[in-house]
């Protein structure tokens, strides 16, 4: 079970399902709000105001203690906080959305630990990567799949509030590599960790810093709330589809390993028409990451059961530059040469031209996004392709023949391009079982 912690727009009425407030208390005296049990979509879930029903929390008067132990006695498995942030960097604007994957404490005074007297005693936990990977990589995935701006990492400097910073304290924030200012995350995060609750944050950009842009002479407050209203139903749209991703692909817990698990997974294959087809991919970050595992796995299961030969994470709703392709045969093209199958990550495609007309060659292609049709494409002859394997690997190499349209073919889908829109000649486009009977029961 999820635990959110936020405000704005996870308690408008009709997102959480089923609601049950119950009260509780804690040795570090009583949680910010009732907990609030529910259900969004058909994930059981918590919520927990963190400012108080009515907002009447300061952000470091907040009762941190006793929200985190609250969730961890209540059965959470992972725990998502939802705060609006002031965004510094030049590409960091209101209405972005950024999961950050470290932090900067700017605050002072704030009860944050639980281990803070003589009968606790002491005990000192690893904060080098203060955010939870794996719940993180699941947001950043949500947000992808909904094709929504989101900045996959960066640096909260999390500030003592409740007034906003000065122009001269946010240019030296930025000075330290921070790039959205925020003033609730810590010790949220560091009280999850002594209790070993996973914990991520999403953070709504709803204004530029003091000093920049629109915020240059002043942050005007009124127009603040609507991008809070806004940002905040951008958030809640990512959470939905966080949990709706929990919901399809995995059974029982929120774990690391769980989150990566080998579990085999046939997604749904998104078909022309589809946004997500038409969008211009984004880069992959978290090599190695038991969400990126997961997602490749699942990608190389759904490409197998369709029959096909290449498949890019668009085609099954992921908006970033990952393919998978090769085979040792294929019905679908019984005639095509093995291919070395290869998973490609944030590639490049060089086509390598000599002037000449034998470096294009027109051939027949299909798409699981364009079910049971095929048609014929130019594609370049021979190209030089690179890239990174799951772990960040370098892979680089020359491809000629069926290799290079398979890899040119799944690089046009992180482009938003899909074969058609390659097609010269309409009279060669058609049914597959029209153009090729003897395939008929292929896709």
């Amino acid at each position: 079970m999820l635990a959110l912690i936020g405000g704005t727009g996870f308690d408008r009425p009709g997102i959480i399902e089923d609601p049950e407030e119950i009260d509780m208390e804690t040795p570090y005296g009583r949680p910010s709000a009732p907990l609030i049990f529910g259900r969004l979509g058909s994930r059981p879930i918590v919520f927990l105001r963190r400012h108080g029903v009515h907002h009447e929390y300061a952000p470091h008067r907040v009762p941190y203690r006793a929200n985190i132990w609250a969730l961890q006695r209540a059965g959470v498995e992972g725990i998502i906080g939802v705060a609006t942030v002031g965004g510094i960097g030049e590409a960091l604007l209101p209405g972005d959305l950024m999961v950050p994957d470290q932090l900067i404490d700017y605050t002072w005074g704030r009860e944050c630990t639980y281990y803070d007297s003589p009968d606790a005693g002491v005990k000192h936990i690893d904060f080098t990567m203060p955010f939870d990977q794996a719940l993180s990589s699941l947001l950043i995935s949500a947000a992808r799949r909904l094709g929504k701006t989101i900045v996959a990492d960066g640096v909260y400097a999390c500030t003592q509030g409740p007034r906003l910073e000065t122009a001269a304290e946010v240019a030296r924030y930025a000075r330290d590599g921070a790039n959205v200012i925020g003033m609730t995350a810590y010790p949220e995060c560091a009280l999850a960790r002594e209790l070993d609750l996973p914990y991520a944050a999403i953070c709504p950009i709803v204004n530029s810093a003091a000093g920049l842009r629109e915020s240059k002479r002043a942050i005007r407050f009124e127009a603040l709330k609507d991008a809070a209203d806004r940002a905040a139903k951008s958030a809640v749209d990512v959470v939905e589809e966080a949990v709706r991703i929990l919901d399809v692909r995995f059974q029982g817990g929120l774990t690391p390993d769980l989150i990566g698990g080998p579990a085999d997974m046939v997604l749904e294959v998104m078909r022309l028409g589809e946004p997500v087809l038409m969008k211009e991919a984004l880069p992959v970050r978290d090599f190695g990451s038991p969400r990126l595992r997961k997602l490749v796995a699942d990608m190389w299961d759904t490409m197998h059961a369709e029959g096909g030969v290449g498949i890019a994470a668009p085609q099954v709703g992921v908006s970033e530059r990952i393919i998978c392709f090769g085979f040792e045969a294929s019905s679908r093209y019984p005639d095509a040469p093995a291919v070395p199958q290869t998973v490609l990550i944030n590639p490049t495609v060089e086509l390598l031209l000599e002037g000449t007309a034998d470096d294009w060659e027109d051939g027949w292609e299909g798409c699981l996004s364009v079910p049971g049709m095929r048609g014929v494409v130019p594609r370049a002859r021979r190209i030089h392709y690179t890239g990174f394997g799951l772990d960040g690997e370098t892979i680089e190499r020359e491809a000629e023949g069926f290799h290079a349209r398979v890899v040119q073919h799944e690089f046009d889908h992180l482009k938003g391009i899909v074969y058609p829109m390659r097609i010269k000649d309409w009279t060669h486009f058609g049914y597959s079982d029209v153009l090729f009977p003897e395939l008929k029961d292929q896709r």
